[in-house]
């Protein structure tokens, strides 16, 4: 079996991150441009460059905050709160060893509630 590096994995999973925002940018703003294309038809050319100003400031200010506040949105769609190192002691210990195996700092430990951990 290979071996893994994780710091390769690392790398790769921030360029499909990046690549995945600019996929997800260039469709917003294609979208922008359909829907100010009918506030042209309906109005006229100021309120047209208005919407996409607001748009393009609106996009970009999304997708900087999804990208950065991603871990906390998806722990907070769980219900994942922090591990108490008391409480979660051996789940603590094993991720501790995981890390140290692989020669990476120990991440921060959540749980998610259900019926045993609640």
């Amino acid at each position: 079996m290979e071996k893994i590096n994780f710091y390769d994995q690392i790398e790769r999973n921030k360029r499909l991150s990046w690549i995945l925002v600019v996929v997800v940018l260039v469709t917003l703003f294609f979208m922008s441009i359909v829907i100010s294309l009918v506030l042209y038809k309906v109005y006229d050319i100021g309120v047209m460059f208005l919407f996409l100003i607001f748009s393009t400031v609106f996009n970009i200010a999304y997708i900087l905050y999804t990208y950065y506040r991603s871990a906390d949105i998806a722990l907070s769609a769980v219900k994942a709160y922090p591990a108490d190192d008391s409480k979660f002691q051996q789940l603590h210990n094993i991720i501790e060893e995981m890390a140290i195996a692989g020669g990476l700092p120990k991440p921060k430990v959540y749980v998610m509630p259900s019926r045993n951990t609640a």
